[in-house]
């Protein structure tokens, strides 16, 4: 099989990005800002054919009710601008749309948490839901979600006693989430590894067919 510009490309710049485990360089760094500029305009182009645009046609030629449904997250889409003045009155009207993304990201992310995840699996786990009987697992699973709760709540402003209740229930729940965590880091690191391995074989390849 013979080697295309493509793969030659594909390999060159595995080998520079790979290259920063050497230290830093300048090729590494003008790759990298490729990198961020391709990624950059493609969620450019992306945003502008799927949000800006149709937004802007439905409030020029749209219907009344549709130029309004559009305008209004339009117009808060322009007050991001107003950050180009920092230190300038104008600036203050970009906390409008920022403090609104945040409040409904948040708002979004806790009833997403509890209703959609937390509250079901405790009531799948415990059978209460009458998917099937309670388990010794389901308690467990219950148990320790409590334990990193008050862990949660201990480590942000604990005033008690370091030998009471709650402290050693909360450094327990601490583990549990650095049980939790470590678990998390193992998996990533397994794709990147998978990645990893993915680029090697790439060169391997682009390698045994350069020798022919």
């Amino acid at each position: 099989m013979s080697i295309t510009a493509a793969d030659t490309i594909a390999v060159l710049l595995t080998l520079i990005v790979l290259s920063r485990a050497f230290g830093d360089n300048p090729i590494y760094r003008a790759v990298q800002s490729v990198f961020i500029g391709t990624s950059l305009g493609v969620a450019f182009v992306i945003t502008w054919h799927t949000a800006l645009a149709p937004a802007a046609r439905q409030v020029i030629t749209g219907a009344p009710d549709a130029q309004l449904a559009y305008a209004i997250p339009l117009a808060l889409g322009l007050l991001l601008f107003a950050r180009l003045w920092p230190g300038t009155w104008l600036s203050g009207l970009a906390n409008l749309p920022l403090a609104l993304v945040f409040g409904v990201a948040g708002g979004l992310a806790v009833s997403g948490a509890l209703l959609g995840s937390l509250v079901p699996q405790i009531l799948n786990l415990t059978g209460i839901d009458g998917a099937g009987a309670p388990s010794p697992i389901g308690y467990i699973g219950i148990i320790v979600t409590v334990l990193v709760l008050i862990g949660f709540s201990a480590s942000v402003a604990d005033d008690r006693p370091a030998g009471s209740a709650i402290s050693r229930l909360g450094a327990v729940g601490r583990w549990c989430m650095v049980v939790a965590f470590g678990g998390l880091f193992a998996a990533g690191l397994q794709s990147y590894s998978v990645a990893l391995l993915e680029r090697v074989r790439l060169i391997i390849d682009w390698l045994t067919r350069l020798a022919g």
